[in-house]
C-alpha cells in the first residue's frame, strides 16, 4: 500500500515539475489522482493479497508437527499473531 502511494506520489509530483500549474489546478490534479486510484481498488486488492498470505503463512505455522516444548509453541503462536496483527493495523 505504501509503494502504491510512493509511486503515485512520484508521478505525480515529475508531472507538476514538467508543467508549471497553479495552486488551483494543483488541487483539481490531486484530486483526481485519488479518485483514479480509488477507481482502481489498488488499496483494497493489496490489502485482499496481504489477507491472503498472512493466512497461507499461518496455515503452514500450524501444519508444523505438534511439539512439547514450551517455548516453541509460543513462538509458533506469536508468528501466528504477527501474521494477523499486520493485516490488521491502521499504521
Amino acid at each position: 500500500m505504501f509503494l502504491l502511494f510512493v509511486y503515485w506520489s512520484s508521478v505525480f509530483f515529475f508531472f507538476l515539475i514538467e508543467i508549471n500549474v497553479n495552486l488551483s489546478e494543483l488541487s483539481c490534479l490531486w484530486i483526481q489522482a485519488l479518485e483514479y486510484l480509488g477507481k482502481s481498488r489498488g488499496i483494497q486488492r493489496a490489502r485482499e493479497l496481504a489477507a491472503k498470505h498472512a493466512n497461507l503463512a499461518a496455515a503452514a505455522i500450524d501444519s508444523l508437527p505438534e511439539t512439547d516444548d514450551e517455548e516453541v509453541r509460543k513462538s509458533r503462536r506469536a508468528l501466528v499473531d504477527l501474521t494477523q496483527r499486520v493485516i490488521t493495523r491502521n499504521k
